[in-house]
């Protein structure tokens, strides 16, 4: 946000919680004092959705934080060392198949980034397997 925000001189970025806002004195009420603005965008974020299947949370990160990219990074690793070392042909193709539910723009960021794992970033490193053919699926149309 602050490159995004360097050449305009009348913004400010401020890494901080907002706890409140102020409408009659045209402040946000912070963890470490209050700012004022002209101009307020409230932008909240969002929660995962998991499309009626809730229990899924439990199983799958979502994409919200860097924790959660970091541990879909490390789980996709993962399956590709597990994989160098499987021997039975079925669990070799179940650990090579990924499913990516919800293709919104995370959704496809995150099948462009694993077919890049595959194809390109882990493709001189293992003697057993081929990564490039880990199969990607997104909901539920192998892409």
């Amino acid at each position: 946000m602050r490159a995004i925000l360097k050449r305009h001189k009348n913004a400010h970025v401020l890494l901080a919680e907002a706890t409140g806002i102020d409408v009659d004195s045209r402040r946000v009420l912070l963890d470490s004092g209050s700012v004022r603005y002209d101009s307020l965008i409230v932008a909240t974020g969002s929660d995962h959705h998991y499309f009626g299947n809730d229990h899924w949370e439990a199983l799958v990160p979502g994409l919200k934080t860097v924790e959660d990219a970091t541990e879909t990074r490390r789980r996709i690793f993962s399956a590709f060392e597990a994989a160098e070392r499987e021997t039975d042909p079925e669990q070799l193709s179940a650990l090579l198949t990924f499913v990516i539910v919800g293709a919104g723009p995370t959704g496809v960021e995150l099948a462009g980034a694993s077919g890049e794992i595959a194809n390109d970033t882990l493709k001189h490193d293992f003697r057993n397997i081929d990564p490039a053919k880990a199969t990607m699926w997104t909901d539920c149309l192998k892409r």
